[in-house]
């Protein structure tokens, strides 16, 4: 069962899915500010990530990915699972993810929605394509869950958004508000007011000169363009648990970001404030209060010096000026990634809670936690991302993999079913490439490398080589400073092949290519799959993937490679999977390092690099 909040009926904690308090979850959303992109974002079953060529990546539950649905779309047990990114988009700047709903600005600010409809999240007038029905017990109607499972536009000239389980607000170029989803969640009204009941299915015009918004379950947080902060509904802030009106709280305010009931605000002298309720120390101030009575209304300063910050549903985030990554609050199942695995309990326990920030990371610029508490990603100065917590799904983007694990208990009508799962305890390296922009709308990772038709220098006598050998397709022979993608690279393998071994007849077909190239090479064992029998071939390759390709090539050539440890000063950064790969492009001297004694494994191939590492495959063969 993957929807945990529509199939309890009891919930056994036995190493760590704790609740907030016994309520049930609600979710939270990183600040959204006009003008700044954010490329990083993750929900209850899946993961997005923008890279700095504006390619929209996704990882986690099939059936919340569009055109890469796999598996009975009909039940929440049916989907299939993507352990690693695959790609669903080009030009995509921003994205937010709630639950099961998502949405990405593109780089003509159009906003598309997709995903659980049924609360008219998605903001297409409530039409949808599919139904999902998920068990409610024994004896009782199943209910049922109404996606839109392709993307559709919903607004032009979109600045930033933020989502909820519930609603949806978006900032326009001009600082209009606009809000859709649940009408009592939208604050055109006085809190509480049932005569605003049903769906506001498109979306409506609600306020002028915002800047920032964040959304909370039951309750929203402006800053508008003077600076001002402003909160309507139950955000923590509030004396009598809610604010009727929004309330202006506070002034010389850059950003909010609002958690489950308490919030954290970026003050325009870089100060990180908090306030609201406090079960498992989310406010940083050194106490917990397990009961969740305890409400500080007052914002209290936690940290100077922060450029960026997040609130998940009871722990917080935050990166100072000096690139270090602070986190607190609520580290069940290892979702702070500060390397403990503390089982979860339906109430807040001490061991559970880190109750002032800690830092687990340098070299930071990004920070994104998700809505259900147990995983968290950041993206580094070098673009990388890092990701740790809960895996159950493939969310966090690496196979799948974990270095501990946790289960959770469950009821399935009149079963108590028990599901175990993959965990990473510490940030562990997912991916290269992640673009990050700062609160003042400057790049912070590197930009994308100006792509030159022409080979690099050290290169130029190697690519002419190999185009008069015949082993470089046509469609190959440019752009050589572009990265290579997956199907490109089983293009050179087979052009090399070929030439000594005759034409390959065999085919390995998959779902989502027809390429023969790549069909040759996966019927020779030169090339694998992602899963789901896919093989994304549009996808750039690691020098670690090349890494095992080339050795996997070499062997199907009839010379393979002695097995090795690398002996590079970065051995610790190389995937467990590819540690003996590596260590045989060593030995056999195709691949070298990228100076300082560094492999780099996670950094991008380009066509020029794998043009050379094919003579150099065919040197070897040859010796």
């Amino acid at each position: 069962m993957k929807r945990f909040a529509a199939i309890l009926l009891i919930f056994v904690l036995t190493a760590g899915m704790a609740m907030t308090g016994a309520a049930t979850l609600s979710y939270a959303e990183p600040a959204s500010v006009a003008g700044i992109d954010r490329t990083v974002s993750t929900g209850q079953f899946s993961s997005g990530f923008i890279d700095e060529n504006n390619v929209f990546y996704m990882a986690g539950y099939a059936k919340n990915i569009p055109w890469h649905h796999e598996g009975n779309m009909t039940t929440e047990e049916g989907s299939a699972i993507w352990s690693y990114p695959v790609k669903v988009m080009d030009n995509a700047r921003s994205i937010s993810f709630a639950h099961e709903t998502f949405g990405v600005i593109r780089t003509d600010g159009s906003l598309w929605m997709w995903g659980d409809n049924t609360n008219g999240l998605v903001g297409n007038g409530g039409a949808y394509d599919g139904i999902v029905t998920v068990s409610a017990g024994e004896g009782n109607e199943p209910w049922k869950y109404y996606y839109q499972y392709e993307p559709v536009k919903v607004l032009d000239n979109v600045a930033a958004f933020s989502l909820s389980e519930t609603y949806c607000a978006a900032i326009r170029t001009d600082g209009s508000l606009w809000m859709w989803g649940v009408k009592g969640r939208i604050p055109n009204h006085k809190y509480g007011d049932l005569t605003f009941q049903g769906k506001q299915e498109v979306p409506l015009k609600v306020l002028d000169g915002v800047r920032c918004v964040s959304c909370a379950s039951s309750g929203i947080a402006i800053v508008k363009t003077d600076g001002s902060l402003w909160t309507w509904g139950v955000t923590g802030s509030a004396p009598n648990g809610y604010d009727y009106y929004f309330t202006r709280k506070m002034d010389h305010v850059k950003a909010v970001s609002c958690g489950s009931s308490y919030m954290a605000i970026l003050k325009d002298d870089d100060s990180l404030w908090m306030a609201g309720v406090n079960g498992y120390g989310q406010l940083g101030n050194g106490t917990m209060d397990g009961s969740g009575q305890a409400v500080y209304h007052e914002p209290a300063k936690v940290l100077d010096h922060v450029v960026q910050f997040t609130t998940g549903s009871a722990n917080a985030a935050a990166v100072t000026a000096d690139g270090s990554l602070y986190v607190w609050g609520n580290r069940t199942m290892c979702g702070l990634g500060d390397g403990s695995m503390v089982a979860g309990k339906m109430h807040p326990i001490p061991e559970a809670c880190l109750t002032t920030p800690t830092k687990i990371l340098d070299n930071v610029v990004a920070v994104d936690l998700p809505r259900n508490q147990h995983r968290g990603f950041a993206v580094k100065k070098d673009g990388t991302l890092w990701g740790w917590g809960v895996n159950r799904n493939g969310e966090l983007g690496n196979g799948s993999a974990g270095d501990t694990s946790g289960s959770v208990s469950f009821a399935s009508g009149s079963e108590v079913q028990t599901a175990s799962f993959p965990v990473q305890s510490s940030p562990v390296k997912i991916m290269p490439g992640i673009r990050t922009t700062s609160l003042s709308g400057q790049s912070l990772t590197p930009a994308a490398p100006a792509i030159d038709p022409d080979p690099s220098a050290w290169a130029k006598s190697i690519v002419e080589k190999a185009i008069g050998q015949k082993l470089v397709p046509e469609a190959l022979q440019g752009n050589y400073t572009k990265p290579i993608t997956r199907a490109e690279f089983c293009a050179l393998a087979a052009t090399l092949y070929e030439s000594r071994m005759g034409e390959v007849t065999d085919r390995k077909t998959f779902d989502d290519t027809k390429d023969a190239n790549v069909e040759k090479m996966a019927a020779i064992g030169v090339v694998a799959g992602v899963g789901n029998n896919k093989f994304a071939p549009d996808r750039d390759i690691t020098r670690e993937q090349a890494a095992t390709m080339l050795a996997a090539l070499a062997g199907a050539l009839g010379k393979p490679i002695e097995e090795s440890e690398p002996s590079f000063a970065d051995n610790g950064d190389i995937s467990g999977w590819a540690v003996p790969y590596v260590g045989k492009m060593q030995t056999s001297g195709i691949m070298n390092g990228t100076g300082n004694g560094n492999f780099s494994p996670l950094g991008s191939y380009t066509r020029e690099q794998s043009i050379a590492t094919m003579l150099s495959v065919l040197a070897y063969v040859d010796e």
